[in-house]
């Protein structure tokens, strides 16, 4: 109603007169000020559904005017059409049965403006009988604007919620369980965070990033669960936020995961104040414990590099090849002659190369800054610093851009001037034994031909004395009595035993002369050894024995002789049993230990160490014929082969002669010898 309408009421009418008409009439304009000032709208609608009262907020909202809508069914003015049967509906319950699902309540809805757009408002209808009939007072507000916000709102709410599902960072929310004063000591500030602080929220990244099998199970861990409290850095660490006004941005923490082990992480996070209170803080966190690892495992590899290049005596350099800038350590710097402060430039570096060396360095330098080269730079060099010369020896690499272009050359410097001295010192020592080898074979040579001369001619006077003895026994020996029979006996036999023993001499001076080892089948050898000795064995009956032998590496002729002699040695150094002889090896780090066992008379340990000596006898020739060369060319055969030989012996308990032959030797490095004959001990 408006108050135009209310001034000009009839007096006429029969209503009150005087105080209380003043009082009714002050009433009505107060109720019409009311409804006109409203910022809602406010439509009454009588029980035909007609509209009786359309306030100027009305008007406004629904772009209609008052005298357009009085009197016009409600349901057409503002309802859209889809709703209008309910509306009817709803109407007819209510004249029925007094019940209507909206009396009485907020609810929200849609309505119609003039122009047929729709927008939604909050309506609350309150039913009012007067007289004998209802009345319906309608209050509705245009909440487009609180729609858009809630949208906004549950759209932030929705990205937020995809942002804490997919994001691979950490989100938290921390609550205090009692808000903590922002102008306390920072001290007390750390360890009211420490007690009052948990996990109110996270995402299930944050799980993942923790070992938590979801979100959920962090809820509710306490600040010192996941912050280490016992890190110094955790410390520092609040109080920057602390000092930031509770605000960080790319913080690091030392945390800990639900296994124990240790997180490096980096937090950005703000704390939320209200009236000087810390109340609670929201952040993210990114994992970077991979990160620290290899900047640590970096940072030792650097180290490591430091003190390898220090402890090589390595000067470091990286040269610019545009800019022809070259950066040095300071042992570089030293080596080429340069102040410790000096700029070094490729040109500078060159100039320090020595004059005869110069151009060579030169062309290495650009063949490595040459791409179709790989880039690799190599080479040995003088450098003049005053009154010394050093030799240094550098190594390097180029790196190219896409291009092909050149983009850093680095590399190492050696000072090799102590191994260029060792060097020339070699090379004079390699020249002067070259020399020395000439010589000697030369001598080899001249002993040889010497000592064949001289087995010629000493064996040839002998041989005419054994010739002209054994003519004078045939043609005078009845003539002669027995004491001149005895005598051409001894002479006889004392230039028999004149030439074995210069034969003997010559096959022991010739263990020892060039010939090349070779895999040999111990087992073949022995095989071979025996077959020579077939004599022997038949005439004494011996029984010779032996185990598997190995392959090893050496003189096929030399061992067959090793053999032979040692066998040999068994059969005549025997007893009243019939000799018996066992050849075995067995292998012991990387020799073959061969051992050769007899059952003869044995040998006093005192005579042990000077056995192997060239003549040395311990029977006269009477009990046991021999030269006394056959055990000193076995324990020259064996030491050339790399070996040892010695004896394990008693007398009477037989004897067991051991030598041993290297299993794994490079044949190149075994001196090689010739084939001798037996010299049958």
């Amino acid at each position: 109603m408006r108050m135009d309408a209310v001034a000009s009421a009839d007096h006429s009418s029969g209503r009150p007169s005087g105080d209380a008409e003043r009082a009714l009439h002050e009433s009505e304009l107060r109720k019409a000020a009311i409804i006109e000032s409203s910022l809602d709208c406010i439509i009454l609608m009588d029980d035909r559904g007609l509209i009786t009262e359309f306030n100027p907020a009305a008007e406004r909202t629904f772009q209609r005017q008052r005298s357009a809508v009085i009197g016009r069914p409600l349901a057409e003015m503002i309802i859209p059409e889809r709703y209008r049967q309910d509306h009817w509906r709803g109407l007819q319950k209510f004249l029925d049965t007094n019940e209507g699902p909206i009396l009485g309540k907020r609810v929200e809805i849609e309505a119609m403006r003039a122009d047929g757009s729709e927008f939604p408002v909050e309506l609350a209808v309150v039913p009012v009988r007067i007289g004998s009939r209802m009345m319906f007072t309608g209050h509705l507000r245009d909440i487009t604007e609180r729609r858009s916000a809630q949208q906004a709102l549950a759209d932030a709410a929705r990205r937020f919620k995809w942002l804490m599902d997919n994001t691979t960072e950490a989100i938290w929310r921390f609550e205090m369980d009692e808000p903590c004063r922002i102008d306390l000591p920072e001290d007390e500030q750390v360890e009211r965070f420490y007690r009052h602080g948990w996990l109110a929220e996270a995402n299930e990244a944050m799980a993942r990033m923790y070992g938590f099998a979801n979100a959920a199970e962090m809820v509710g861990l306490r600040l010192g669960d996941i912050l280490i409290r016992a890190d110094p850095r955790n410390e520092a660490f609040l109080r920057a936020f602390i000092r930031s006004n509770y605000r960080l941005i790319d913080a690091e923490s030392i945390e800990t995961a639900k296994d124990g082990s240790i997180k490096h992480v980096l937090n950005s996070f703000v704390g939320e104040i209200e009236n000087g209170l810390g109340l609670r803080a929201w952040g993210t966190t990114r994992d970077i414990t991979e990160r620290k690892l290899a900047e640590t495992a970096l940072r030792e590899s650097e180290e490591r590099l430091r003190l390898a290049v220090a402890a090589a005596d390595l000067g470091t350099w990286d040269l610019d090849p545009a800019t022809g800038i070259a950066t040095c350590s300071q042992r570089a710097k030293e080596m080429y002659g340069f102040p410790p402060d000096a700029a070094v430039t490729r040109d500078g570096f060159i100039a320090c190369v020595h004059p005869d060396d110069r151009e060579r360095v030169r062309k290495t330098i650009e063949r490595a800054l040459d791409r179709a080269n790989a880039g690799h730079y190599a080479v040995e060099y003088r450098v003049q610093q005053q009154e010394r010369t050093r030799w240094l020896a550098s190594r390097g690499q180029a790196f190219f851009d896409e291009g092909g272009k050149p983009t850093r050359l680095i590399g190492s410097t050696l000072d090799i001037s102590g191994r260029k001295q060792i060097q020339e010192a070699l090379e004079e020592r390699t020249s002067d034994l070259e020399r020395s080898n000439s010589e000697l074979e030369r001598s080899n040579v001249e002993l040889e031909q010497f000592a064949y001369i001289a087995s010629h001619d000493l064996q040839e006077p002998l041989r005419m004395v054994v010739n002209y003895m054994n003519l004078l026994k045939r043609r005078y020996s009845p003539s002669l009595d027995d004491k001149a029979n005895e005598y051409m006996g001894y002479a006889v036999d004392g230039a028999l035993r004149m030439q074995a023993l210069i034969k003997g001499l010559l096959d022991y001076s010739r263990v020892g002369a060039a010939h090349a080892p070779g895999a040999v089948d111990s087992g073949a050898v022995l095989a071979d050894a025996l077959a020579n000795l077939s004599p022997k064995i038949l005439a004494s009956g011996a029984t010779i024995t032996q185990d598997p032998l190995p392959e090893v590496v050496a003189d096929r002729t030399m061992l067959t002789l090793v053999f032979q002699n040692l066998i040999a040695n068994g059969i005549k150094f025997r007893g009243a049993d019939t000799p018996t002889v066992h050849v075995s090896c067995e292998r012991r780090d990387r020799d073959c230990v061969f051992s050769v066992r007899d059952n003869g008379i044995g040998i006093d340990p005192e005579h042990h160490s000077n056995i192997f000596q060239i003549f040395r006898r311990l029977h006269t020739r009477e009990e046991y014929p021999g030269t006394g060369i056959g055990l000193a060319a076995v324990k020259k055969i064996v030491e050339r082969h790399g070996g040892k030989v010695w004896i394990e012996s008693a007398p009477g308990k037989g004897s067991t002669f051991l030598f041993t032959i290297p299993a794994r030797r490079d044949p190149s490095t075994l001196l090689a010898v010739v084939q001798p004959t037996a010299t049958g001990g």
